[in-house]
Parts: C-alpha cells; sequence; structure tokens
C-alpha cells in the first residue's frame, strides 16, 4: 500500500511528456541540390524543452563520376557558431558521413538527446563541395513547434582549424532556412500545481488507511 502511495506522489510530481512533437520542420516543393561551399549551417532556437530528439536531413553524394570513397561529410550540432566557438559548444560528439549515394537519402543525424531552451546550430562540414549536398527548395515550408523559431542558415567557403568556428554568412543567418531538415522530440512541460489543501489531505487519508490495514495485518498474526 506504501509503495502504491509513493508511486501516486512520483505521478503527480513528474515532468509530464508531450510525445511525437514537431520541433523542427523544413520541406519545400522543387527541391535542388545545394553545394558548392564547404559548409552549411541550420539553425532554431527553443524556449522550450525536448526529450528524445531526433535530427535528420536528407543527403546525397554528387560528385561527378560517383561518390568519393571514405567519409563524406561531418555533422556537428552546436549552441553557437562563428569565431570564438570551441569544442565547449557542442551538444553532440561529431558525427561521420559515410555511404551516400547519388540520389538523396534521408540520414538520422542525432538521436536519443535532450535539448533544454537555447539555439542550436547544424553545421554540416564536406569533404569536399559535393561530397555532401544538402537539399532545399527556393520556396520552403517551415513548420515550427511550440516554442521553437527557425534562425535561419548560412554558408562558409574557408574553414576555421575548428570548423564550427569558420565565418557563416550571411551574418545573421538568411531567413527563412530553405534547407530541409527534421527535428522531432517529445516537448516536457510541468503540470499544473494541485491545490495543495486537497492533494495533503488525499495523501493523508489514503496513507492513514494503508497504516491502519497493515498494522490489523500485523496484529492478526500475532
Amino acid at each position: 500500500m506504501i509503495c502504491r502511495l509513493l508511486g501516486i506522489v512520483t505521478l503527480l510530481s513528474a515532468n509530464v511528456a508531450l510525445h511525437a512533437a514537431n520541433i523542427f520542420n523544413v520541406t519545400g516543393p522543387t527541391p535542388f541540390n545545394i553545394t558548392g561551399e564547404i559548409a552549411d549551417v541550420i539553425s532554431w532556437g527553443q524556449s522550450t524543452a525536448y526529450t528524445n530528439v531526433t535530427i535528420t536531413m536528407p543527403l546525397a553524394d554528387v560528385t561527378g563520376g560517383g561518390p568519393i570513397g571514405g567519409v563524406e561529410a561531418t555533422v556537428y550540432l552546436m549552441n553557437q557558431v562563428g569565431p570564438g566557438t570551441t569544442a565547449a559548444n557542442q551538444v553532440a560528439a561529431p558525427v561521420s558521413i559515410l555511404g551516400l549515394g547519388a540520389s538523396f537519402t534521408t540520414r538520422t543525424l542525432f538521436s536519443g538527446l535532450t535539448l533544454p531552451p537555447g539555439n542550436y546550430y547544424i553545421v554540416v562540414v564536406r569533404t569536399t563541395t559535393a561530397s555532401a549536398a544538402v537539399e532545399g527548395s527556393s520556396t520552403p515550408t517551415v513548420t515550427a513547434g511550440s516554442g521553437v523559431a527557425d534562425r535561419g542558415d548560412g554558408v562558409t567557403f574557408t574553414l576555421a582549424g575548428y570548423p564550427p568556428a569558420s565565418n557563416f554568412t550571411p551574418t545573421p543567418l538568411q531567413l527563412p532556412t530553405n534547407v530541409f531538415i527534421t527535428v522531432t522530440g517529445d516537448a516536457t512541460t510541468l503540470p499544473p500545481t494541485p491545490a495543495p489543501s486537497s492533494l495533503i489531505l488525499l495523501l493523508t487519508g489514503l496513507a492513514g488507511a494503508g497504516l491502519y490495514g497493515t498494522t490489523r495485518k500485523f496484529a492478526r498474526r500475532g
């Protein structure tokens, strides 16, 4: 009985997860390849925390003569980009992209993440300027979840020693984002605070009944 009561208290005080939420999604008609620059950045901002976050993007290796061998791109998830950015700004370990074909396929870049409120940047750093094309549209449709805003995208043609610290243009990033990306997860919010008097009375009554039942049970065995 006591364990059940503790379970009730835990449920009442726990965060409530709103499942299968769209966080940030960019699609559009008549998509095209985006290549030529050595790296792209795509960004969004959150005022809401999300858990179980998965980030996917369509990617393709459009190198003339066929895909290159080995690593075609390295993808970073950052909370900052530009000069002054360091590895301390990484939200997750960088991901190496291999095995791309000439046609766009959706690749999972990150999964199982918890993202608190803040700004986030996906940085796609290509091995060559065509080895990991991103897909976009000149008339994008941007769908943002609760507490989420598009923060734009940009490019760089010259990498800094630490790629996310490169100068990305335009500055600030262009809006709306026209690079396709999908970010999903579970929106996490605190439940409304219950009326303390009624909750305390309920739990006190249940606890009293449980203790009384336990006392009677042991008394009968005696």
